[in-house]
């Protein structure tokens, strides 16, 4: 049985505690490829985040990707680790729910001090540390535009 994989990015805000984001991540993945993009590529963030274009946020999405790195991994499930779940949603669960003010203790989303209403109300992107796929499929079509 092939081994469940999933796409995860460090973005510019999480780069600074990133050794923090990596021993949690370490726990329960085992990286099979990372690249860090100095500054992002800018067609492949728009790649990433297509699903988000014509939103509100789109456009300060962008702004807050330009110009500076981040550093993109695929993950894969660990041998003989025991998941709650199983790989992908106990990697979910870890990452954390996408507004930090709203992550559980503990989570790497958890890590960071923001909050969805705050970026709204300053009229910019969230800075929630990551990226992570929501699903195996999600995964195989981002981690192609970062590693293709």
């Amino acid at each position: 049985m092939a081994k469940q994989r999933m796409f995860f990015m460090i973005k510019p805000d999480g780069l600074s505690i990133e050794h923090k984001i990596m021993s949690l991540l370490e726990a329960i993945a085992k990286i099979v490829d990372s690249k860090i993009f100095d500054p992002a590529d800018m067609k492949k963030i728009e790649g990433l985040y297509e699903m988000h274009k014509g939103a509100f946020f789109y456009g300060r999405l962008l702004k807050f990707f330009k110009n500076r790195p981040i550093k993109v991994f695929i993950l894969e499930e660990k041998e003989k680790y025991l998941y709650n779940k199983n790989f992908i949603e106990d990697f979910i669960d870890l990452v954390g729910d996408t507004d930090p003010a709203k992550a559980r203790p503990g989570t790497i989303r958890s890590l960071s001090n923001d909050s969805l209403a705050q970026s709204i109300a300053e009229k910019r992107a969230l800075n929630n540390l990551v990226h992570r796929s929501t699903s195996a499929e999600e995964a195989k079509k981002e981690a192609a535009i970062f590693f293709n």
